[in-house]
Formats: structure tokens, C-alpha cells, sequence
């Protein structure tokens, strides 16, 4: 299906019709223009993680502390090359 995505939107951008794409793959041209539509017929960028954010791993450890009632500063501690991330991420919640 991503694959299918992906030679609509690189039709699009080449300058088709919804109508030529639909009959290509052989659905109505609502359906292409479903897909096209929410982003104003304009392609996103695939997501990614920003480089600031947590790992699973990471939540993880933070929140067994929490459970344990350690401190903030031991909770920090136990997540070692972190310290900094964890403390721009805890200032911009609290």
C-alpha cells in the first residue's frame, strides 16, 4: 500500500490528473483525491523522532524510579550520558 502511496504522490508532483491516477490504479478519482487532500495536495515529510526525546528504555527507567519514590536527582543519576536531555525535557513539562 506505502508503495502504492508513493507512485500517486510521485504522479501528482509530475503534474496527473486525479482522474489519470485513479484509472490507473483503478479507483475513483475521490479516492486519490482523499489521499491528497488533507496535506493540500502537497507531499509531508516521513516523521521522525526528535533527537531530544526518550527512548522506550529510557521512560522506562525514569518511571521505575518514580514508582520507587527516588529522588529527582537519583532518578537523573540512574541514566547514565542523560542528565542534560532529561533536564531540558523536565523544564519544558514543569
Amino acid at each position: 500500500m506505502t508503495e502504492q502511496k508513493n507512485e500517486i504522490w510521485d504522479r501528482w508532483q509530475r503534474g496527473e490528473s486525479q482522474s489519470s491516477i485513479g484509472r490507473l490504479f483503478e479507483r475513483e478519482s475521490s479516492s486519490i483525491f482523499g489521499l491528497l487532500s488533507p496535506s493540500g495536495g502537497i507531499r509531508l515529510t516521513a516523521r521522525t523522532r526528535s533527537k531530544l526525546s526518550l527512548t522506550l528504555a529510557e521512560r522506562e527507567e525514569i518511571s521505575r524510579g518514580i514508582v520507587c519514590q527516588l529522588s529527582f536527582r537519583t532518578n537523573v543519576c540512574l541514566i547514565s550520558g542523560l542528565i542534560k536531555k532529561f533536564f531540558l525535557i523536565h523544564s519544558i513539562f514543569h
